[in-house]
């Protein structure tokens, strides 16, 4: 399937960098920020800030 479906439907890709921004500005404190799979991913901890 040559340019079918699959083109494009992956998952939103973001550097890590851009989702820590993307999580601060939305009134979210970074707890704890973990990368794994070799450094290809990353999970973040979050908390609601009081707004």
């Amino acid at each position: 399937m040559r340019h079918g479906v699959w083109e494009d439907a992956h998952i939103q890709e973001y550097t890590a960098k851009k989702l820590r921004t993307h999580i601060l500005e939305s009134n979210f404190r970074i707890l704890k920020e973990r990368y794994f799979n070799l450094g290809m991913a990353v999970a973040f901890l979050t908390k609601k800030t009081k707004e």
